[in-house]
C-alpha cells in the first residue's frame, strides 16, 4: 500500500473501532472489495485481526460481503487466538501456583492485566506473557520452566527479563526488572520502575502477588510505548490498549500520572496518543495525520526503517550531517556503548580485556546466522536511504 492507501486504510479501521469501543448501535458504511482488503491487512501487521472480527461480527458486516470464505478465515482466526488466551490462562495459574508455594514475589504486567479488560475475551491478540518477580529467585524459576517442559532462551545476569517457549505458542518473560539500564531508550525509567515490586504490596496477606497501582501501571504501559516509540515505532494496538484501560478505570487520578509522566519526559507522548483517539474515537479535535501515519505504518513492534529514521536523527540533533550521523549511527551498532556490556557482558564489562572478544562473537553471528545476517543487511542498507532522503530534503 502507498501512504494514501495506509492512512486510508487505518482510517477505515477506526470507523469500525469506534462504535464498537463505545458500544454503539449502528450500521457500519459499506467498504469496496479494495478496502476491505487494504483494511484487512493493515488489522493482521498490527495483530488486531481478532479484534477487527469482534467488531464486523457485532455489526453482522460478514453478511454484506456475501463470502463465507472471508467470514471463515476471520472467525478461525479469532478462536486460535481464544484457545491461545485459555491455554495461556492455565499456564499461567500454575505458574502462580508454583510461586505461592514457593514465596515468590510476583507482579503480572502489561497483557496480562489489559486482556482481561477488552470487549470480547480471545480479542486481544498478545505474543507472551510478562511477569515481574523477585530477581533473587530467577534460578529456582528456570528449574520450574525446565521442568514443565519449556525451552529457555538465551539470557544473561544484566538482562531485564528472561524468556521461555513451549509449542504451541507458550512464551513467557519472567522479569528482574523492568527496564534495563544500559538502553538508551529506557535508561531513565530504570530506576523508577526498579523497585516497582517493592513499592507495591502484596494484594492481600495469603497471597504473594503484588499489583501496581492504577496509576503507576498507566505510567509504565506510556513509558514502555514511549521506549518503543522512540526505535521503531509502535502500532494501532497500542492506541485500542490506552482507550480501553481508561474507559476501565474512570476513577485514574490524573494529577498524579501526570505529574509522574513529567518527571519522566513521557507526558507528551501520551498526550499525543490521546488526542489521536479523540479525534478517531471521539470524534473530538482534529487528526494529527502525520503522526497517525507514522503509527499506522510502524505495525505491532515497529519497524526497522522507523528505528534507523530515529537513530540518525537522534545523531543529527548533536550537530552532525547526515553522513556522519550514518557514520555514528552504525559506529554504536558495531560496537556497543559501555553500558551495553554492563548488563548484557557483565564479564566483559568488568575485565573490560574481554571486551574484543564480544565483537568478535558479534560478527561471527552476523556471519554464520542467516537471519542475523539478513537483518543486518536489511539494516545497512535501510541507514544508506535514510542518509539518502536526508541529503535530498536539504
Amino acid at each position: 500500500m502507498n501512504k494514501e492507501e495506509l492512512l486510508q486504510a487505518g482510517l477505515n479501521l477506526f470507523k469500525v473501532f469506534s462504535p464498537y469501543l463505545k458500544e454503539e448501535e449502528v450500521e457500519l458504511p459499506s467498504f469496496s472489495k479494495e478496502e476491505f482488503q487494504n483494511m484487512a491487512k493493515l488489522a493482521k501487521e498490527h495483530s488486531l485481526t481478532a479484534f477487527l472480527y469482534c467488531a464486523l461480527d457485532k455489526y453482522h458486516y460478514f453478511a454484506k460481503l456475501d463470502n463465507p470464505k472471508i467470514e471463515e478465515y476471520f472467525r478461525n482466526h479469532f478462536l486460535k487466538n481464544l484457545r491461545k488466551t485459555y491455554l495461556f490462562e492455565e499456564e499461567r495459574n500454575k505458574l502462580y501456583q508454583f510461586f505461592e508455594e514457593n514465596k515468590i514475589n510476583y507482579l503480572p504486567v502489561k497483557g496480562v492485566i489489559l486482556n482481561s479488560m477488552y470487549p470480547t475475551l480471545g480479542s486481544r491478540e498478545f505474543a507472551d506473557n510478562d511477569i515481574l518477580i523477585d530477581e533473587t529467585r530467577m534460578k529456582d524459576t528456570k528449574k520450574y520452566f525446565l521442568s514443565q517442559g519449556y525451552d529457555a532462551g538465551p539470557s544473561s545476569l544484566g538482562s531485564p527479563h528472561d524468556e521461555y517457549y513451549k509449542e504451541p505458542s507458550l512464551n513467557f518473560e519472567i522479569h528482574r526488572f523492568l527496564f534495563s539500564e544500559s538502553d538508551e531508550r529506557s535508561k531513565s525509567y530504570y530506576s523508577y520502575f526498579r523497585d516497582t515490586l517493592t513499592r507495591n504490596k502484596r494484594i492481600n496477606h495469603h497471597s504473594y502477588m503484588h499489583l501496581m497501582s492504577d496509576e503507576e501501571f498507566y505510567v509504565y504501559f506510556i513509558a514502555h510505548a514511549n521506549k518503543h516509540e522512540s526505535f521503531g515505532g509502535i502500532g494501532l494496538r497500542t492506541l485500542i490498549d490506552i482507550y480501553i484501560y481508561l474507559k476501565n478505570k474512570p476513577s485514574l487520578n490524573k494529577e498524579e500520572v501526570e505529574t509522574l509522566e513529567k518527571e519522566l519526559e513521557i507526558y507528551d507522548l501520551d498526550c499525543r496518543l490521546q488526542a489521536i483517539n479523540n479525534a478517531l474515537i471521539d470524534h473530538k479535535g482534529e487528526l494529527d495525520e502525520e503522526y497517525f501515519l507514522f503509527l499506522v505504518s510502524s505495525g505491532t513492534y515497529g519497524t526497522t526503517d522507523h528505528a534507523v529514521k530515529q537513530g540518525i536523527d537522534r545523531e543529527m540533533k548533536k550537530g552532525k550531517d547526515s553522513k556522519e550521523a550514518a557514520k555514528s549511527y552504525l559506529m554504536k551498532r558495531v560496537f556497543p556503548p559501555m553500558s551495553y556490556y554492563k548488563t548484557s557482558h557483565p564479564l566483559a564489562y568488568k575485565t573490560k580485556v574481554l571486551i574484543p572478544f564480544v565483537w568478535i562473537g558479534r560478527l561471527f553471528a552476523i556471519l554464520f546466522t542467516p537471519e542475523r545476517r539478513k537483518r543486518a543487511q536489511t539494516e545497512y542498507k535501510t541507514v544508506k536511504q535514510q542518509s539518502e532522503q536526508h541529503d535530498n530534503k536539504i
